[in-house]
């Protein structure tokens, strides 16, 4: 059994591809950069046929470097052709360190009563990424999402609402804040604790800062220097080398997916 380091081959370009190659420098363990065991693509709406290619070329799995360019169509046609055949991963940074960190990753989904989360992001077309965050990190923690409907949207900005499936009202809204700031924040409220969650995604390997409230008074979450983006790619490199589905998936998140376009429609132009 081959437990790495395994080569990726970094074909996305601009910032996506320096985030990911300064993340593989921190993991020589698991990673080199170099060949063609691996393809990290900007997989853009209408090039799906991306992956045929990734295939023919026996590449073992392709990372999507934003997976929200994608239609509902293209993504089940994604979905249908890498089964049985090729990984097709999704990096994520919010949900992948609440599942790995010691205060949420037990927390029981029947007791929630409210989730709020807050987006702050620098550019409209980082809209439809954030509530991809926001959507995933929900699902982690309440089980599920039912009855999503869009209460306001503009290009700046949206406010959307949801129920979890035991109940818990969601709020998710975001807005494009000139200050610099990409940033998501998330208060989950139960009758006997609450959750202060903040993340700031400007600078890689930022530590979360998780606050749990109950009677007995507040407790942080210990700091980890360590990206959503890392926990992925480890991720990934621990089911090659095991011959298993990694956590992250294309297929596994296409729900989130299909509800970002449904409930913010097509990205525009200079979106994409």
């Amino acid at each position: 059994m081959n437990s790495g380091p395994f080569t990726a081959n970094i074909a996305a370009g601009g910032n996506e591809a320096r985030s990911h190659r300064v993340v593989l420098a921190t993991l020589p363990e698991h990673w080199r950069i170099g060949a063609t065991d691996i393809a990290v693509a900007m997989l853009a709406a209408g090039r799906a046929e991306q992956i045929n290619t990734a295939m023919a070329a026996g590449r073992t799995a392709i990372v999507l470097a934003d997976p929200t360019r994608l239609g509902p169509e293209e993504i089940e046609r994604v979905v249908a052709t890498a089964r049985g055949k090729i990984t097709v991963t999704v990096p994520l940074e919010l949900a992948p360190r609440l599942a790995t960190d010691a205060l949420t990753s037990g927390t029981d989904a029947t007791s929630w009563s409210i989730f709020d989360s807050v987006g702050q992001v620098e550019r409209p077309d980082d809209l439809h990424h954030v509530l991809f965050e926001q959507l995933s990190a929900a699902r982690l923690l309440l089980g599920g999402l039912e009855r999503p409907s869009v209460l306001q949207r503009s290009n700046r900005h949206y406010v959307v609402s949801a129920r979890g499936p035991q109940g818990t009202a969601l709020t998710l809204t975001a807005s494009v804040i000139s200050n610099h700031r990409r940033h998501i924040s998330v208060d989950l409220v139960a009758t006997t604790q609450r959750f202060d969650i903040d993340l700031d995604l400007r600078v890689m390997a930022t530590p979360i800062r998780l606050t749990r409230y109950d009677a007995n008074g507040a407790v942080a979450s210990w700091p980890v220097h360590q990206s959503g983006h890392r926990l992925v790619w480890a991720d990934l490199a621990t089911a090659i080398a095991n011959r298993s589905e990694p956590a992250w998936t294309l297929r596994r998140t296409q729900e989130d997916l299909r509800l970002v376009r449904h409930l913010l429609g097509q990205r525009s132009d200079s979106e994409r």
